[in-house]
Parts: structure tokens; sequence; C-alpha cells
């Protein structure tokens, strides 16, 4: 649902701010591009529906890209705070069976000593060296082009999110 809102709302807008990170404008048309450059590079990884993926990320492009892409591919995103440090994040890494954790350079380092410690196959995807920071310019929509095809907004009615409050998770 929430990748299918995506799509309609660039069908519509496309040229219309979808984010502003600072200085930097981002269109629903370069997010849409973006979101799916992303997906398929997480399909490739091997993400499939209903597999869980820690999202230990700043608010940014890559976050909003990752959350998105994992939407539309049915799986499922944890959103967590990347500033946890590593026993924080191996137990919340136990508790929700992630298979893929996707973070930055800046914080790969506490994930992977995490995933360590667990012993257990986790892939970490370092977002900075999957994703080019730049984004596709935008082409000439007069030629109509589509921005998302029929199959890739199918209707989908399970979870997409697990998210953690202050109070919800006592760690050991």
């Amino acid at each position: 649902m929430l990748f299918r809102m995506l799509c309609q709302t660039t069908n519509t807008y496309p040229t219309k701010d979808a984010l502003i990170l600072g200085k930097q404008r981002i269109t629903y048309h370069n997010l849409l591009l973006q979101v799916k450059n992303v997906k398929h590079k997480l399909l490739s990884l091997g993400v499939k529906e209903q597999d869980c993926a820690a999202l230990v990320l700043p608010n940014s492009l890559e976050f909003v890209s990752c959350f998105y892409a994992l939407s539309s591919l049915h799986a499922i995103s944890l959103l967590l705070d990347p500033h946890s440090k590593a026993a924080e994040l191996k137990s919340l890494f136990l508790a929700n069976d992630i298979k893929f954790v996707i973070t930055n350079a800046e914080y790969g380092t506490s994930c992977k000593k995490a995933i360590h410690e667990i012993g257990k196959k986790i892939f970490c995807i370092i977002i900075d060296e999957l994703v080019e920071q730049e984004i596709i310019a935008v082409p000439d929509l007069s030629e109509g082009f589509s921005h998302a095809s029929a199959s890739e907004v199918a209707a989908y009615e399970g979870p997409v999110i697990y998210q953690y409050s202050s109070g919800s998770c006592r760690l050991k």
C-alpha cells in the first residue's frame, strides 16, 4: 500500500517536491526512480517477501529509498536508531529474526559487530556502496513516461514495518 501510494502521488505530481533535505530538493519522480533502483539492487541481493530487514540509518534519502523499496518487495522494515550500541542492536536483531541489515558506512561497524556476536547468517548491506548518491535527471515527461506498472503496485495486506518505542522493548 505504501509503495502504491508513492506511485499514485508520482503519477499525479511528478515534478513536485517529495523530500527536502537541507538544500537538496527531490521530486516525486526522482524519489520513485531512486526507490526502484534500490528495489532492484535489494532483489539482486536476495531480499524477498516477508524478509525482515533492519534499517539502521539516519534520516536521509537512503532511509526513505530503502523503506519504500522494502515496502514494494513486501518485506518488513525494522526501524532502529543508528546510534544504538552493538549490544542493543544484537538484542533487537535476535528478537526479530533479521535476515538483512541495511546501514551506512558510519554505523556499519556497530551493525557488523552485533551480527558477528549473533553467529548466524545475516547479510549486512552498506547502502553507501550499493546506491549512488546522485539522483537521475528527470526525463521529458511529455513523452508518456510511465512511473509504475500494475504489477509493481499490486495490493498487499501484510506487515511492512516493525517499530519500537521507548517503552516497547526491554533489553537485557
